[in-house]
């Protein structure tokens, strides 16, 4: 059981530390700033990102990713066959991830910067701001036991060269089959405005925790299903804060291509309805 509790936390992208190590690292926030005094602002893209065994880019500029754990035993099942056993099982679940991605590419057409700068439009501006937190935007999408994909959406943040990640996970899932088939006019668009509000909310949270006001974090035991959607786990987290609708949570992720998609560093944003306390 010990084994699959290390492999459960490495392949939710939790721990920075080797496979044996027991205990989660967490991100310390930025330096608070006053209110009003940093603004925010779409920052440049820069060299696309490297293609990753086991992840998938849905658009030509790679900032919408695609990642699921189905197929074999999954990853956490597939270390306790062998080493030979595991190759073959992260071989089934890559193949898996490869063909359920080029199903959907092409077929929901958001940008992730597009989907930013509408956010940032929508935020009030500070007249009063004298530095930049530049922002870059990327979409991560994973998929459910009954094929539904869960978004995140995910800004990574550089304030003078302070670095962060924000995520929000969105409360909507939607069929993978229907987002294949092509979603109805009506259904694309509500669900453009949903992943643009959901960026709105993450950039709430973030400059929050850029003036120091985000609150109070504590130690919780928590289960995030969209972190985890084939083996459900309870992870105990030193800094987590729940007001009426969001469970927020500090930690670090390790720094690899394949934790990034699940935009883990920095504050992960969870609906409470997607957020379920032990």
């Amino acid at each position: 059981m010990r084994i699959l509790a290390s492999a459960l936390i490495l392949a939710i992208g939790f721990a920075s530390a080797p496979a044996g190590a027991r205990k989660l690292q967490y991100a310390l926030p930025p330096a608070a700033s006053a209110a009003g005094e940093v603004r925010l602002v779409e920052g440049e893209r820069g060299a696309l990102p490297p293609e990753v065994s086991g992840v998938a880019y849905l658009d030509e500029a790679r900032s919408v990713v695609y990642r699921q754990d189905f197929g074999g035993m999954g990853v956490a099942g597939g270390l306790l066959l062998g080493p030979f056993g595991a190759g073959a099982n992260a071989l089934a679940i890559q193949k898996n991830t490869a063909r359920e991605a080029e199903a959907l590419r092409g077929k929901l057409g958001f940008a992730p910067d597009a989907l930013l700068l509408a956010a940032l439009t929508a935020m009030p501006a500070s007249a009063s701001a004298s530095r930049e937190a530049k922002l870059r935007p990327s979409l991560y999408l994973t998929r459910d036991k009954q094929e539904r994909l869960i978004f995140w959406t995910i800004v990574d943040v550089d304030l003078d060269g302070w670095r962060g990640r924000y995520s929000r996970v969105l409360p909507a899932r939607v069929a993978s089959a229907a987002v294949v088939a092509g979603l109805p006019e009506a259904e694309r668009t509500m669900l453009e405005t949903q992943l643009r509000d959901s960026y709105i909310e993450t950039l709430k949270v973030l400059q929050l925790d850029l003036e120091g006001r985000a609150g109070e974090f504590a130690k919780m035991k928590v289960e995030v299903e969209a972190l985890a959607p084939r083996f459900h786990a309870a992870v105990k987290y030193e800094f987590v804060r729940r007001d009426e609708t969001h469970t927020l949570i500090r930690a670090l992720a390790p720094s690899t291509v394949q934790a990034a998609g699940l935009g883990f560093s920095g504050v992960l944003i969870v609906p409470n309805s997607e957020a379920l306390v032990k």
